[in-house]
């Protein structure tokens, strides 16, 4: 009889243990978690050019990024699930002998689990504080992300 209720007991933790995996699965497959290729476009009316990047999202709720404009300018900051399928992050590019930061704000959300969509703002911060305040809006536009996967090589 013992043995029945530690088997019974096994059995169910090993079902919740197998259920907990496949959710945390979907919710990554869900999830901004990963490598994208960026296409920035600008809104009407907003000075910046169209602009291609790159970003990876990690499960910390930290980013880092690149901009194929400038790739030794690097981006690091924050991301955070606002809503189901719906994310918002903040992040700096430090300029190289500027005197000052880029501050942008975005809000994006998943369409499916290898595209997403948003809109961004980027802030110029003078000084040497990023986190100071960001006083001149530079650019504001609209995203595409597309998930970057890994590919076999295909050799000639």
């Amino acid at each position: 009889m013992k043995a029945r209720v530690i088997l019974g007991l096994a059995v169910a933790c090993m079902v919740l243990i197998a259920s907990s995996l496949a959710e945390a699965g979907r919710d990554y497959a869900m999830s901004p978690v990963g490598a994208w290729a960026v296409y920035m476009e600008p809104a009407p009316g907003s000075p910046g050019d169209a602009g291609t990047g790159l970003a990876e999202y990690h499960r910390s709720g930290t980013m880092t990024g690149a901009a194929m404009a400038d790739p030794w300018t690097n981006t690091v900051g924050s991301w955070e699930k606002v809503r189901a399928n719906r994310y918002r992050s903040t992040f700096y590019v430090l300029i190289p002998d500027g005197p000052g930061v880029l501050k942008i704000s975005e809000e994006f959300w998943m369409l499916n689990r290898n595209r997403m969509e948003g809109r961004y703002e980027i802030w110029w911060v003078p000084g040497e504080d990023p986190l100071g305040d960001a006083v001149v809006p530079l650019f504001w536009g609209s995203y595409v992300f597309k998930r970057i996967h890994a590919e076999p090589l295909q050799l000639p």
